[in-house]
This record gives C-alpha cells, structure tokens and sequence, in this order.
C-alpha cells in the first residue's frame, strides 16, 4: 500500500509538470504569434521602410544638356558646335605606390605643364608693344612739331617696324627664359607632391582630354591614376564667349546650371529634365532585375542655333582684340547684321573670357556683352537713323549726293 501511495504521487506530480510545460510552451508560442502579427501588421509600414531603405535604391538620371550650334558656311546646312558636353579626366597621384618619384616627374612635367600654365599671345603683346611705339615715336615728333605749327604730323612706318622687330626679338627671349623658369619651379612642386608618401591622393590636372590621357598613361607611371566626369566645353574657347556666357561647374551631379548669355537666358530649354530610378539591390549593391522598378526617363535639354557665322566671327573677333590691345581700349563691341532679316552675323565684345575656365576670369564685368549691355556714344551708328529719317520725310533719296569739303582743323 505504501508502495502504491507514492507511485500515485510520482505520477501526479509528472502530471503537473507535464501540464505546466505544455503551459509555457504555449504561452511561448502565443508571445511568437502576437509578436509576429504586430510585426507584420502594426509595424509593417516602418520595416517596409527600413527594409526599402537597405535594399531599395533610388538615384536621379541626370539628362544631357542641350547644345548651342552656329553656322560654318554660307547656306547655313553645315553646323559647328560653340557649347558641348565631353568627358574629361581628373589625374591624381597615390605618392604611397610610387617609386622612382624624379623619373616620373621628369615624364610628366613636359605633358601636364601645358595643361596647367597658358601660353601667352605673343600678337597681342606685340600689339600692345607697337602702341607704345607709336606713342613715343609720337611724342618725339610732336616736340619739334607743336599743334600751333599747323604741320601734318605722319609717323615713318618704316621706323616703327625697325623697333616693332627689336622688339619682338626681345619678347621672344624673354618669354622662353620665362618658361624655362617655370617648368622647373614645376618640377620641383611635383617632387614635392610625390614625396608626400602619407597623402594617399594628389591632384595633378583636371579637365584632360581623353588624348592627353592616353599620353599619360601609356607612361605606365605606378600611382599615377583618373577618373571621369562630364563637363561643358567649348570647342573655341573665347570665341562668342560674351554671347554664350558659362555652366557652372557641377560637382554634386546635379541639373547643370548656366550663366550669363544664351546658357543664362535660355537654361530651362537647355538642361532638359531630371529623371529618376527605383529599384532593388542585392548584398552586392547590384540592381535585381525581376525586382519591381520605377523608372522616370530624364528629358535632355534642346539644342540651340545661332545666326552666328563661324567663320565671320572668328575673323572679327580677333581683329577686334588686337585693335583694343593696340589702341589701349577698355571696352570694344562689333555687330554685323544682315540687313535683309535682321538676322545677327557676327558679335564680339573686348575684353572676353574662357567660359571652360571662368574661375580665372579678373572681372565679373568681362561676363557681359558689351555690344548690347553697355551704355556707348551712337556715334556713327545713328547715321542710318539719319538716313531713315530723311528717306522717310522725302527729304532726299538713297543715291543723293552731297559735296564733301574735306577735312576740318580744330
């Protein structure tokens, strides 16, 4: 009977054990499900976005903007382009992977100097210097022949050429020894870039071309590396500059942004519109094709022509420069319109810039076009009002001759 008394109580008390297990196993179980539903129902928006967050991707699509042509020949069916977009390399230095630094900069030097440092013009120098000479020549001539002489003061071209070639002669040596002092002051800048063995990047030049690139690394110079960015660029550099105007530098990759002249004025047409992409990425951060996507194509930006001729602008252009440099001038416009539509051939300002390089550029001034934003004498721009008027009053007809006196002594 005892026996039996405690195998009773053997089996209640595993009994109550048993139940109690199944108890919490299933109050464990129900604390599953309910965690799990408020995951899944109540919570569900938040880790569908952190889950998004870590494994959706959504970038912007950046359009190409638009390009600004002009005419290259008389009937107006060849097109240049003033205002691009191109690829360009940023090269860099890793001094810590570098070996023989002198080598490299003794290969390099000659490749990135003129990348870095412009040439200067020696013809507007040489205009300048010949205005000088003019003005001296002037002056000496002038002393022995005083306005109250009445004499015709002539200049001998023949003196001013003898001293214009003395001159240039003199420019040319110093404007090489002037070189040669800066490339090797340039050479010591590289060595000493190269010798920063801590620095794991050193930026040598931005904006190289894809040739000059090639040039570069087929030197196979260990830590020399590059990367690519688009950039505007333009073809002529300071040619129809005051008339194009710039696009800012975009460093973040964002919707280009244009100033001043046609790129300022018409920026909207030009830029285009962004589009955008949303998708999935796997731990590889590579996009999932059968994901779900959401794709906004971007718009890119409208080209635009001008009546500019190429070929008319260059030639005015730069006659225009050399006039300014040589006559001291502060400020210089040319406009050639074709008087049959009105249409605009040819429009140049002095001074000018480089809209690939405008960071450089002294004064904010030389961003506008003189021929239509500064104020300036009519002068003998308001003879065809002139003549309008008259023509208009029947005042005398368009072949009407007059008798002209010659010149006046004041």
């Amino acid at each position: 009977m005892i026996w039996s008394s405690h195998k009773i109580k053997r089996e209640l008390a595993y009994d109550n054990r048993a139940k109690f297990l199944v108890a919490v196993i299933f109050l464990f179980a129900f604390a599953i499900i309910i965690k799990i539903f408020n995951l899944q129902v109540f919570q569900h928006d938040l880790y569908a976005a952190r889950a998004l967050q870590q494994h959706g991707v959504e970038e912007e699509i950046i359009p190409e903007r638009g390009r600004i042509f002009v005419r290259t020949n008389e009937d107006k069916t060849e097109l240049y382009p003033l205002a691009a977009n191109k690829e360009f390399a940023l090269i860099y230095a890793v001094p810590k992977d570098m070996n023989n630094i002198e080598q490299a900069a003794e290969k390099l030097m000659p490749i990135l100097y003129p990348l870095l440092h412009d040439e200067p013009d020696q013809e507007a120098l040489l205009a300048v210097i010949e205005k000088n000479i003019r003005e001296d020549i002037f002056a000496d001539i002038m002393k022995n022949n005083p306005p109250e002489t009445g004499k015709e003061v002539v200049l001998n071209e023949e003196e001013v050429a003898v001293a214009l070639e003395k001159e240039r002669l003199v420019l040319i040596e110093n404007l090489t020894k002037e070189k040669e002092e800066n490339m090797k002051q340039y050479y010591e800048e590289l060595l000493e870039k190269f010798s920063k063995k801590d620095d794991p990047y050193e930026p040598l030049a931005q904006k190289v071309d894809k040739d000059k690139l090639a040039e570069i690394m087929n030197l196979k110079i260990s830590g020399i590396e590059y990367s690519l960015s688009d950039y505007r660029y333009y073809p002529e550099g300071n040619t129809a500059s005051n008339i194009l105007g710039f696009v800012v530098n975009n460093p973040n990759n964002e919707l280009t942004q244009g100033s001043y002249g046609i790129e300022g004025y018409f920026n909207s047409q030009l830029a285009g519109t962004m589009g955008a992409i949303k998708a999935e990425k796997d731990v590889h951060g590579r996009l999932i094709i059968v994901a779900d996507r959401q794709m906004q194509e971007a718009v890119d930006g409208s080209d635009i022509v001008l009546t500019i001729n190429k070929t008319i602008q260059d030639v005015v252009c730069r006659k225009l420069n050399l006039s300014a440099l040589k006559h001291g001038a502060d400020l210089a416009a040319v406009i050639i319109m074709d008087p049959k539509t009105g249409a605009i051939i040819s429009m140049c300002s002095y001074p000018d810039f480089d809209p690939n390089d405008y960071g450089k550029t002294e004064n904010v001034d030389y961003f506008n076009n003189a021929a239509i934003f500064n104020a300036y004498e009519p002068g003998s721009i308001f003879k065809a009002v002139t003549m309008a008027a008259g023509i208009d009053t029947e005042m005398f007809e368009p072949d009407t001759t007059f008798v002209d006196t010659g010149s006046v002594v004041i």
